[in-house]
Formats: C-alpha cells, sequence, structure tokens
C-alpha cells in the first residue's frame, strides 16, 4: 500500500546511523526485560568501518620509481579488539598512512585516519646485544589494535633482527664431545660381549658368578653416561623498540584518563543489567508464589493439615504480598521483593513439612520396629550360640544392645500414643529424624558386636584346633602302647611265626597259619 501511494522507488530499504541506535537499543531492552518473548538475540561490538594501511617499500619498481604496499587490516564490522602487524624487512625509517573506509551518497571512499612515522631503523642495530647481525635489514613490525571501545590506535613499532646464538658454539663442542663418550662406551660394550663369549666356555657355577658381576658392570657403565646435550637454534631473534609518533587525523585518541572512565562506566552499566535482570527474576518469582499460595489453600491436601485460622493467614498474607506487588511493581529493590518471598515462604514451609510427616510416618514406623525385631533375635541366637563361652567385653556390648532396644521400644509406644490425640494441623511430636537417628543408634551398636563376634570365633577356632591335635597325639600314644604289649606276648611264648610255620607239619599248624596273618595285617591297619 505504501509502495502504491507514494512510489517503491522512494521506500528505504535500509536504516541510518540513529534509526540503528535505537533499534538496538529496544531490542537490549527486550531481551532484558522479562515481559517480553524475543528470539535468542547474542550482542557483540564491531567496527563501522573498514582500515587499510599504505606505506612505501625499499625495493624500486621495474620503472626506477617508488613502490607502494597496501594492506588491509579489519574489515568493515570487523570484531572490536582484535591486533594487526604491518611487516617490511627494511633499512630505513618509514612512513605508514592509515585511512578508513566510509560509505555516503556518492558511493564508498576512504578518508585519512592517522599517520605513523617509524624512525631509528638505521641505528637499532647498534643497540643489540650481539653483534653478529645476519642480515643489515630487520624485519619492522607496526602494531595496531582496536580497543574494547571500537578505536583505532597504533601501539608499538620494533624491529626484529637474525643473529647468531651465542650459545650455538658451545653446544656443538658439548655435542662433539658426547658422540665421543657415547662411542667409548659402545666400544666397551662389545669388549664386554666378547668376554662373556669367551667365558662361557667355563664351568655353570663360575659362569653365572662371573654373569652377576658383569651385569653389574654394565649398568654402572650405562648409568654413567651423561645425557645428549639440549639442541639448541643456530639463529635467534633479537628485538629492539623504535621510535613511533603517531598523529590521528579527525578523531582524538583517548587519554589514559578518560579510557579509564569509560571503562568504568561500561562496567556500572554491566552491573546496572545483571541488577535489573535479578529484579526481574525475583519479580517472577513472587508472582509464581502468589498464584501457588492462592490455588493451594483451597487443596484437599493442604485443608486436611492446615485449621482455619492457618488458612486464613495465608489468605492474608497473599493478599497483602499481591498488593505490594502492584503498587510497587517498578520502583521496588530486589531486597523488598527477596523480603516478600521469604515470608510467603515461611508460612508454606509448616504445611509442607507436615504432609510429608504424615506420608512417611507409618512406613518409618515400620521399619524401626522391624530392626528392633531382628535385633533381638539376634541376641537370642548369639547367646545359645556362647551358652557355654567366657563373653568378656561382649557381655557389655550385649547389654548395651539390649537396654537401647527396650528403651526403643518404650519410646516408640509412647510417642506414637501422643502423636495420635493430635490434629493433622498440630506440629508432630513423632517425626520422621527422630526414628531415623534411633535406628541409626542401633546399627552402631550391632557394628560393635559383629566385631566383638569375629574375636570370640576366631579364638574358639584356634581353641578347637588345639584340642584336636592333642586328641590325635593321645590316640597315637595308645597305638603305640598297643603295638609294644603285642611284641611282648611274642617273646615269652619264645617263638616266631617263622619258627611255628617251619617246625610243624601237621595240618593244624597250617590252620592257625592264617589266624596269624590276619593278626599281623590287622597290627599293619591299625599301625597305618
Amino acid at each position: 500500500a505504501i509502495a502504491a501511494a507514494f512510489g517503491a522507488d522512494k521506500i528505504s530499504r535500509n536504516v541510518n546511523a540513529e534509526e540503528a541506535c535505537v533499534m538496538g537499543a529496544v531490542f537490549k531492552g527486550a531481551t532484558l526485560s522479562s515481559q517480553f518473548r524475543v528470539r535468542d538475540m547474542r550482542l557483540r561490538d564491531a567496527m563501522s568501518h573498514a582500515v587499510r594501511a599504505s606505506y612505501e617499500i625499499e625495493s624500486k619498481s621495474l620503472l626506477g620509481g617508488s613502490k607502494q604496499e597496501t594492506v588491509y587490516l579489519y574489515p568493515e564490522f570487523g570484531a572490536v579488539g582484535a591486533r594487526r602487524v604491518i611487516r617490511d624487512f627494511r633499512s630505513t625509517d618509514a612512513s605508514i598512512d592509515f585511512e578508513a573506509k566510509t560509505s555516503g551518497d556518492n558511493g564508498d571512499s576512504w578518508h585519512a585516519l592517522a599517520t605513523a612515522k617509524v624512525g631509528g631503523v638505521a641505528g637499532a642495530a647498534k643497540k643489540l646485544k650481539s653483534k653478529s647481525v645476519i642480515s643489515d635489514k630487520p624485519e619492522v613490525r607496526v602494531v595496531v589494535q582496536t580497543n574494547e571501545l571500537g578505536s583505532f590506535e597504533v601501539v608499538k613499532a620494533e624491529a626484529a633482527f637474525n643473529v647468531t646464538n651465542p650459545g650455538y658454539a658451545q653446544y656443538l663442542e658439548d655435542l662433539a664431545a658426547w658422540e665421543k663418550e657415547s662411542a667409548s662406551f659402545g666400544a666397551a660394550d662389545a669388549e664386554t660381549e666378547a668376554s662373556e663369549e669367551a667365558e662361557s666356555q667355563e664351568d655353570d657355577v663360575a659362569k653365572q658368578e662371573k654373569g652377576k658381576g658383569k651385569g653389574k658392570g654394565k649398568g654402572k657403565a650405562k648409568s654413567s653416561l651423561r645425557a645428549r646435550p639440549v639442541a639448541l637454534p643456530e639463529t635467534i631473534t633479537e628485538i629492539v623498540q623504535l621510535d613511533l609518533k603517531v598523529e590521528y587525523h579527525g578523531l582524538v585518541k583517548m587519554t589514559d584518563d578518560a579510557m579509564q572512565r569509560s571503562r568504568d562506566l561500561l562496567k556500572r552499566m554491566d552491573m546496572d543489567d545483571q541488577a535489573r535482570i535479578a529484579r526481574h527474576g525475583a519479580v517472577n518469582q513472587l508472582e509464581s508464589l502468589i498464584y501457588h499460595l492462592r490455588d493451594a489453600v483451597e487443596d484437599d491436601e493442604v485443608v486436611a493439615v492446615t485449621s482455619d485460622e492457618q488458612r486464613q493467614e495465608i489468605v492474608q498474607a497473599v493478599g497483602d504480598a499481591a498488593e505490594w506487588l502492584e503498587d510497587n511493581m517498578e520502583g521496588s529493590a530486589l531486597d523488598q521483593i527477596k523480603a516478600r518471598i521469604s515470608a510467603l515462604k515461611e508460612l508454606e514451609k509448616p504445611i509442607a513439612y507436615r504432609r510429608a510427616q504424615i506420608e512417611k510416618r507409618l512406613e518409618h514406623i515400620s521399619s524401626l520396629r522391624s530392626i528392633v525385631q531382628q535385633a533381638e533375635g539376634l541376641i537370642s541366637i548369639y547367646r545359645k550360640e556362647h551358652a557355654n563361652v567366657e563373653l568378656g567385653p561382649v557381655a557389655d556390648v550385649l547389654q548395651e544392645l539390649e537396654d537401647i532396644l527396650d528403651t526403643t521400644t518404650s519410646w516408640i509406644d509412647t510417642m506414637a500414643a501422643e502423636q495420635e490425640v493430635l490434629a493433622p494441623h498440630d506440629d508432630p511430636v513423632l517425626t520422621t529424624d527422630d526414628m531415623d537417628k534411633k535406628a541409626m543408634a542401633i546399627e552402631r551398636i550391632l557394628a560393635k558386636l559383629m566385631e566383638q563376634k569375629i574375636k570370640i570365633t576366631g579364638s574358639e577356632s584356634t581353641s578347637s584346633k588345639d584340642k584336636a591335635k592333642s586328641k590325635a597325639a593321645n590316640q597315637n600314644g595308645d597305638d603305640d602302647r598297643e603295638e609294644e604289649n603285642d611284641n611282648n606276648d611274642n617273646g615269652e611264648d619264645g617263638e616266631s611265626p617263622e619258627h611255628v610255620d617251619d617246625g610243624d607239619d601237621d595240618g593244624d599248624s597250617h590252620d592257625d597259619q592264617p589266624e596269624t596273618t590276619e593278626a599281623q595285617g590287622g597290627k599293619g591297619h591299625d599301625e597305618l
């Protein structure tokens, strides 16, 4: 419609500097405010113009005239804070012209930004600590930058000389000496190997002894060889600061004091933005809490754990907070908003606590009674297992456990009875925290009892082993005495089994022989 009324060629499709500032401020404010929903916008500072540098180089053109060199340092809308370096090998002073690109109705044009005069290049070599300069033409470096405020400035000028390294000659000597040492150690290793091969013809014992000695000698030789010298470069770079004079055209470089004031201003602006964001967040939190409590007082679970007076107190506090927020939405401080939030949370905290206690109380009571029953069963089993054993210090632990079980059982019954007579909106007397503490106390004493049980079990096991060894020794003694009595009986008869077999030819003697053999076999079994 606008194009039809005024013509499409009269509609501007870009914005000028003032319009751009207004639009940027609008979008920046929208991102900081919680009342607007905008796309994620990330702001960065950028240069509004491109920058280039022009200077005359020492080498002549083909026609013998001077030659100009142009270096483009920054593009349009380049990042602020970047450094650039202009490099040129020369032995004479230089003058560098810096220009900025601007856009206008007649198109793009370049205008003078600054002029830098670099001096002292010819005499810079005399300031070197080392006289061994490899090239008479140093690399002249001119450093420029845009500071955090977007201002262009020439920082410094310096000459970089490529000179010989004073320590390189010493490094070569050390390297040659190290190579000789390494070669001598290599020859010693070869001689050692030949010696080992000759000694391998000796007997095994002597060869092992000499092998141990040779191994130690080789270890000492290798450890005494020093490390290879660290390599050093043949040349190094030395920097000499040059004279620099800068003249800015159309703009004045900010003084250090003005720069510091600008930095402080930016810092305060950032702090204000952060405070504004925190304040908007607190306002949103307060609004959410007001709506939440306004709806919660009518919830059945909240009604069950609150009295009429308590709900009326919450309603009154929520109404006061909502009225205060409406009157002080823009002018209230962050601390005041946080104080209102804390006051409402203090009213909500007891309600949430009583609801949690009602949900978890029966489960905790059942768990604590189960722990008591298990501990009582463990005590009963423990006393039966060690009925004939002197318990010693374990008796004190058992007594301590029995006492705490009795007091815990009595405490549960008493507190449960007191809790039953209370209304749901009253503060509980039987809490889950107290029951957890009782359970932890029982578990600590059980841990002490298990430790003492391990000690007693270990001592009982040792005693059983001693008894088994004593019983085996007594059994062996009885077997030895029985064998000795059998031998005495044979000696009194005056004849051995061999004599009976050889001297008696009738069948009765042969009938007695298996019995004798069986008796001997029985003795052998007993001996085994």
